[in-house]
């Protein structure tokens, strides 16, 4: 992992492989459904690099931004919320997704070891992806009804 060319064939192979895939794209990519010599089952694998192989440098930095943005608003919507408890489940769902984009955009690089998280709402499967959906909805809720005070119980 550390250092993949002391091994390119051995357990460094998908290293090496990922970062020729990477420095062919160019700023435009290889082109929609490009076949990828370097790594069969790229697009089910690792969908980053990918996207980056297929559609360029440029779709890649502005899929990197929106995933940005896009956690930036699950912290800014957390930070909004009145009630405690909607504000600890936004915090949550910021953590898990945030989490999920950054590792995967950071294993795709080779920064960290490759293991099996999705990239949310892009990668392929259905059960993450109906996870993320739900998520989705739930922190959608959430902000929906962030200006509610929480109710004050009385005692009597």
């Amino acid at each position: 992992f550390w250092k993949p060319h002391q091994d390119p064939l051995g357990s460094s192979y998908m290293y090496v492989q990922i970062e020729r895939a990477i420095q062919s794209a160019g700023w435009y990519g290889n082109g929609f459904a490009a076949p990828a010599r370097y790594l069969p089952d790229i697009q089910s694998d690792i969908v980053y690099v990918y996207l980056i192989y297929s559609f360029g440098w440029l779709a890649g930095i502005g899929l990197a931004i929106g995933f940005a943005a896009f956690a930036g608003w699950l912290v800014r919507s957390a930070l909004q919320i009145r009630d405690e408890y909607g504000k600890t489940l936004m915090c949550g769902i910021a953590a898990t997704i945030g989490f999920q984009i950054a590792y995967n955009l950071l294993m795709s690089f080779g920064i960290v070891p490759l293991i099996g998280i999705p990239l949310p709402f892009v990668s392929h499967g259905f059960s993450h992806f109906v996870a993320e959906m739900a998520f989705l909805g739930l922190a959608l809720a959430i902000y929906r009804r962030r200006l509610i005070a929480p109710s004050t119980a009385s005692s009597d």
